[in-house]
């Protein structure tokens, strides 16, 4: 019995693995926060409908935080790559963040982490949080577009 390589490495099944962990780390109601490369990687590995089994109540772009308003404790989890944009943008949001706990999920897949968080990123991001919102920061290796269970692609 020769096993087939689609059948041991299943390129999609791990980024949603990856993508379901996270989720499953933070209780209760959220709301998924992306950027337009993690949105769009997004898009094509999940269904709406199967985000609300992780309780994630809506999917926005890191740009529509800024005017969100919720209701009683919400939590945010940014899934989104470490760009200047992206820390920027978040430093920006945190003082009047709509959310109370934030999750930054990184996501990243470079092999020599040149995609990672920088320590003046982690930096800014601790000046900027001062009512202590964020409560972690993991990196997961998922920014590629799955083309088929066995094909991807980084851009």
């Amino acid at each position: 019995n020769r096993i087939q390589a689609s059948e041991t490495f299943n390129i999609r099944s791990i980024q949603r693995d990856y993508v379901c962990r996270a989720l499953s780390e933070q209780a209760g109601h959220k709301y998924l926060v992306l950027d337009t490369f993690t949105m769009n990687c997004m898009t094509v590995a999940f269904f709406r409908s199967e985000l609300f089994e992780y309780s994630v109540f809506d999917t926005i772009h890191i740009k529509d935080v800024e005017g969100l308003t919720t209701q009683g404790s919400t939590t945010g989890v940014f899934l989104i790559r470490p760009t200047e944009d992206n820390i920027t943008f978040l430093t920006h949001i945190l003082p009047n963040s709509p959310f109370d706990q934030i999750f930054y999920v990184n996501s990243m897949t470079n092999p020599d982490f040149t995609n990672h968080v920088s320590n003046n990123a982690l930096e800014s991001l601790a000046n900027a949080d001062e009512k202590s919102r964020i409560e972690r920061i993991k990196e997961i290796f998922i920014d590629y577009y799955v083309i088929d269970p066995d094909i991807f692609t980084l851009q």
